[in-house]
C-alpha cells in the first residue's frame, strides 16, 4: 500500500505555521524598513556634481569624472556630514557657485586660492596654504560658501587652555 503524501504536507506546514508564529511577531517589533535619517543627500549630490565636473580643470579626465559622479551618487545617500539642520537651496546654490568660481581659478593656472574671486575661503583657512584644486578635491568644506557641509564644532565642549599663551602672559 502506498502512503499519500498530505499527512507527510500537513505535518510540515504545522510546523511551519508554529514556527512562523514567533518570527511574524519578531518581524513585527522590528524597526521598519531601511529607511535613513540623512541630512542634505540631494545638496550632496549637487555639490559632489559640481565638483566632479571642476575636477577636469585639475586634470581629471572624463572616465575620472564620470567615475567621481558615480561614486557620489552612492556615497551621498548618507546626506553630509553636518545632520543638524536640511540646508537650504540659497545655501545649497552658492557652494556650486563657489565650486564654480575655485574651478575658473585653476583653469587659470591659480597656484593658491589667494585672489580667487568668488570663492572666499573661511577666516580659519589661509588662501596662500591651499591651491584650487586642494579644495576642489579634497576640501570644499573650506569655501565660506560650503562650510555648512561639516559638521559644527561641538559648542558642549570647553576648549583646552594653550599653555604656551598662559606662560606669555605670566611674564
Amino acid at each position: 500500500m502506498r502512503l499519500s503524501p498530505r499527512p507527510l504536507t500537513f505535518a510540515l506546514l504545522t510546523v511551519l505555521a508554529g514556527a512562523g508564529g514567533p518570527l511574524v511577531l519578531a518581524l513585527s517589533l522590528a524597526p521598519t524598513g531601511c529607511g535613513t535619517d540623512a541630512v542634505g543627500v540631494e545638496a550632496c549630490r549637487q555639490i559632489e556634481a559640481t565638483r566632479c565636473a571642476a575636477a577636469q580643470a585639475c586634470g581629471y579626465t572624463q572616465d575620472q569624472t564620470d567615475a567621481c559622479n558615480i561614486f557620489y551618487r552612492d556615497q551621498c545617500l548618507v546626506g553630509i556630514e553636518n545632520d543638524t539642520k536640511a540646508p537650504e537651496d540659497a545655501a545649497i546654490k552658492a557652494c556650486v557657485n563657489a565650486v564654480n568660481a575655485t574651478k575658473a581659478c585653476a583653469a587659470a593656472g591659480a597656484t593658491t586660492m589667494t585672489g580667487c574671486g568668488g570663492a572666499a575661503l573661511v577666516a580659519s583657512a589661509d588662501p596662500a596654504a591651499h591651491s584650487p584644486c586642494d579644495i576642489i578635491t579634497a576640501s570644499a568644506e573650506l569655501l565660506d560658501a560650503c562650510a555648512f557641509v561639516a559638521r559644527p564644532a561641538d559648542a558642549g565642549t570647553t576648549p583646552v587652555p594653550d599653555a604656551t599663551a598662559d606662560a606669555d602672559a605670566a611674564d
